[in-house]
């Protein structure tokens, strides 16, 4: 339903709240590493969303590859009202 309806459901906050745990470790231990988040449809939805996410709030080394995927852009603009995409080929 988040995918078609832009309605903001669990799996997607427990996506984002992973991600940015992740993100946190590359701020310290791990750091100069970069994240890429992969994914396959709706996987590969939650990898643009959480990328484009964390790009928006300043993490630079992060990029989504994905296939197949219905696109996320009108559910960034759920949580923000930007056009902060990251490119999604790198």
């Amino acid at each position: 339903l988040g995918v078609i309806g832009g309605i903001v459901e669990n799996q997607q906050k427990s996506a984002i709240e992973f991600t940015h745990r992740v993100l946190q470790m590359l701020d310290g231990p791990y750091s100069g590493y970069r994240l890429g988040i992969v994914g396959h449809s709706l996987g590969g939805w939650l990898a643009q969303l959480t990328a484009s996410l964390s790009a928006a709030r300043g993490y630079e080394g992060i990029y989504a590859t994905t296939l197949d995927t219905p696109g996320a852009k009108e559910m960034v603009h759920t949580y923000f009202n930007g056009e902060q995409m990251v490119s999604m080929s790198r």
